[in-house]
């Protein structure tokens, strides 16, 4: 049965919104996680130090890249940041269709092939019209670019930092919860990944798709 619940957990994946999640079942009460000395987590995180910051200007069109889990930190994700218009504001006259009105939405398959977007050939257009509600609009914080994700009843609180570094889109996904963020899916729930503020995931973004 427990075979059974695995298999029905790991097929149901696909093309969703970035968000805490578990590969590993990590109980909450453990230590936290040790991670690697090298992995490709740990060098996105010193590309991310390093980078500095994005301005809204610079993101227009979808982009493929790699994300890559703190409890997993060598296994490439396939991930596709969206960057557009909100749809809205082009009914809204030219004084609201600038560039500060533009939707950030980072997507991600963790079952597919890590290239499933680096050719542009998949339509996201529906997951986007459902995802873009659970964003807050592109703001600036302490001269940086972040995302605040809502908390919804199954979503747990999360902020996306954006930062260029080496030519590349570099996107930190941090636990905004309270206490802690876990993956919190069904019955495999309260997996620990990060506490308040830690890193859940690194992703970088290196080919314009569209």
């Amino acid at each position: 049965m427990l075979l059974l619940l695995m298999f029905s957990f790991f097929t149901l994946a696909e093309t969703k919104m970035l968000v805490p999640q578990s590969f590993s079942p990590i109980a909450i009460d453990v230590n936290p996680l040790r991670l690697p000395s090298q992995s490709p987590f740990k060098a996105l995180e010193k590309k991310f130090d390093r980078g500095r910051t994005v301005e809204i200007g610079e993101l227009k069109g979808w982009y493929a890249g790699r994300c890559f889990y703190v409890d997993t930190p060598s296994h490439a994700v396939a991930t596709l940041l969206a960057a557009d218009a909100d749809p809205l504001t082009l009914t809204n006259g030219p004084a609201f269709s600038a560039p500060e009105y533009r939707h950030i939405t980072p997507l991600v398959d963790t079952t597919a092939s890590a290239t499933k977007f680096d050719k542009g050939r998949i339509d996201v257009t529906t997951i986007l019209k459902k995802s873009r509600p659970l964003n807050a609009f592109p703001i600036r914080q302490h001269d940086e670019m972040i995302v605040q994700g809502y908390r919804t009843r199954d979503l747990e609180s999360r902020v996306y930092r954006l930062r260029k570094s080496e030519g590349y889109l570099i996107l930190r996904l941090e636990c905004a919860e309270v206490h802690y963020c876990s993956n919190y899916s069904g019955w495999i729930s309260n997996r620990f990944l990060a506490y308040e503020g830690e890193a859940v995931a690194y992703c970088y973004y290196f080919k314009k798709v569209r």
